[in-house]
């Protein structure tokens, strides 16, 4: 290519002076409106945001309810006229009862119900009625009352049913609390018998004990009279049980439609627990107070000589045995006794002690105390003879004394008075008291005492080598003199601890008298030939003592209120507490 040609591809065209210098006036006018209209767009766009966040905002309900009860309470007229018309309303709605009860029971008020069932003959109690009240349905107790709670206020319907008797229906209206609807009697429509109940020992009558047959129940009154009322039956007598409580249940089968009263005696529960070698062996039994249901305790092993002691704890449910059933002896062949507990209620013994010698002192609750002598009479020893007390109740043995020799060792008042001999090379020669649980151990006088008898219930006479002493529980020996008899009374406290047992000899009889605590009173519960211990309280009313005669040898039972004797049962002669 030549070089004219390079220079014409190379030419730049310039524009022309009027193309320069004044533009296209149409499209400028069109460019600016643009603009002007854009920028006008955002700035109300802009002026609108910022106009938005100065509007108050939309009110919540709570917000409204808030103002309106503002509004409310700042104008007196509106508010007392409001508060004036709801007081209105809600007299006007309270003053009719459906209104009213429909309210209480919107809100979840609840009424509460009771009533006493009765039966109409006796006006006696009847247990165990039906009674039904909306949708709730319960039976009377042992005194005839039933209540309800969580009811609905208002008009109810009541129904009261039992087997023997017309049913009863009342209309009543609960309100609010506890509404006590007082005595219903229920009119008799079955069979009635009739009943007369007395304690076996007292021959007082019973009352509150109950006769049941079947569904069927009564109480006995104050004069322990119970009318039963029962369905109507095709057989030829109808079976009872009459019950109270600390007595054995008594059945009896009553003639159909018998119009006579039946005498019942109930008998107190407990056992009397006695020795018997009728059968050859020294067997040991428990029987009923009125001579029933004997049965074997404990069978005798034929070891055993008559030298025999046997004594029931407070509780009634132990009875401590000393025999010599085991036959064991020590190495220089002499026969020990055998110290055991009994169970009263399976027959279980447990043996607890072996020794030459077995002095049971008493019981103190669940404790037994005794003297065990260990060892034959040799040269001074301080471990031969010991004051043992073992609690059943823990299987624990505890030594409360020991000594070569004891001149005396009795219990009373739930202490252990003992007195240590001169001859004993370890321990001073005094009287000792010490309690059954070990604690309170003291010197009661500081000379050798040879003899201890307990002459009344608070007083002990103590004699010395010298002279006699007059000691009173709690007090001090004083000197006295010489006793007009050297006879000791043993005492027996009740499980209750408000009277005592003790015998006395008097007008050629024996005579088992109940001390009171309290006043110091002996009455006299009786007198007959041969009576002495051993004897027991089968319970704060009931005791048994021994009778033992060349006419027999028995147990008897009487109630510390007084009344007749009745014999259990012939038992082999024992040792009760020394």
């Amino acid at each position: 290519m030549d070089k004219k040609q390079k220079a014409e591809d190379s030419e730049v065209i310039e524009p022309s002076d009027s193309q320069t210098e004044t533009p296209d006036s149409t499209t400028d006018a069109v460019v600016d409106d643009i603009v002007r209209h854009d920028s006008d767009e955002l700035l109300k766009s802009e002026d609108a945001e910022i106009g938005k966040a100065f509007e108050p905002k939309p009110e919540n309900f709570k917000q409204k309810l808030s103002r309106w009860f503002s509004t409310w309470w700042q104008n007196k007229k509106l508010r007392y006229a409001t508060l004036a018309g709801v007081s209105l309303l809600i007299i006007l709605m309270g003053a009719i009862p459906t209104t009213r009860y429909g309210i209480l029971n919107t809100v979840g008020a609840q009424a509460g119900m009771s009533m006493t069932v009765l039966d109409g003959t006796t006006q006696l109690p009847l247990k165990d009625a039906k009674v039904t009240v909306a949708s709730q349905t319960a039976q009377t107790n042992s005194s005839g009352v039933v209540t309800f709670s969580k009811l609905k206020l208002g008009p109810q319907t009541v129904t009261i049913s039992k087997i023997a008797f017309a049913n009863v229906t009342r209309k009543i209206t609960l309100g609010w609390g506890s509404n006590a609807l007082g005595t219903i009697p229920l009119k008799a429509v079955g069979t009635q018998y009739r009943f007369k109940v007395v304690d076996y020992v007292t021959g007082k009558p019973i009352e509150k004990a109950e006769a049941t047959s079947g569904e069927a129940s009564a109480f006995s009154d104050k004069n322990g009279k119970i009318v039963l009322t029962v369905s109507p039956t095709q057989k030829h007598s109808v079976s009872v049980t009459i019950s109270f409580k600390a007595y054995r249940d008594t059945q009896i089968d009553v003639p159909l439609g018998t119009s006579m009263v039946t005498d019942v005696q109930l008998v107190p529960n407990g056992k009397d627990v006695y020795v018997s070698n009728a059968g050859g062996n020294y067997d040991v039994y428990k029987i009923d107070l009125d001579g029933k249901n004997k049965d074997l305790l404990l069978a005798g092993t034929g070891k055993e000589n008559s030298n025999i002691t046997l004594v029931p704890s407070p509780d009634q449910k132990k009875v401590a045995l000393a025999a010599t059933r085991d036959n064991v002896h020590d190495s220089g062949g002499y026969l020990l006794y055998t110290l055991g507990i009994i169970d009263v209620g399976n027959g279980t013994l447990l043996t607890i002690d072996h020794g030459e010698r077995i002095q049971v002192i008493g019981w103190v609750g669940t404790r037994l105390v005794y003297v065990q002598t260990v060892a034959s009479a040799s040269a001074a020893n301080s471990q031969r003879t010991r004051i043992v007390s073992y609690d059943y109740a823990s299987n624990s043995r505890l030594q409360l004394a020991t000594a070569d020799q004891f001149n005396a060792v009795l219990g009373a008042k739930g202490s252990v008075y003992y007195a240590v001999s001169s001859l004993d090379p370890s321990t001073p020669a005094a009287l000792y008291k010490v309690d059954a649980n070990g604690t309170n151990r003291q010197q009661v006088f500081n000379q050798e005492v040879w003899t201890v008898l307990r002459r009344n219930y608070d007083t002990l006479a103590l004699q010395t080598t010298d002279n006699w002493f007059s000691y009173t529980f709690g007090g001090k020996p004083t000197g006295s003199s010489v006793p007009a008899n050297y006879q000791s009374f043993s005492f027996l406290d009740s499980p209750d601890g408000t009277h005592s047992l003790w015998t006395d000899y008097r007008d050629g009889k024996g005579v088992l008298l109940l001390h009171d605590v309290a006043t110091g009173k002996d009455t006299i519960l009786a007198s007959q030939s041969g009576l002495s211990t051993p004897f027991a309280w089968l319970n704060n009313d009931t005791i048994i003592y021994r009778i033992s005669s060349p006419q027999e040898t028995a147990d008897y039972v009487i109630s510390a209120q007084g009344g007749s004797a009745h014999k259990i049962v012939d038992v082999t002669n024992t040792l009760g507490a020394d």
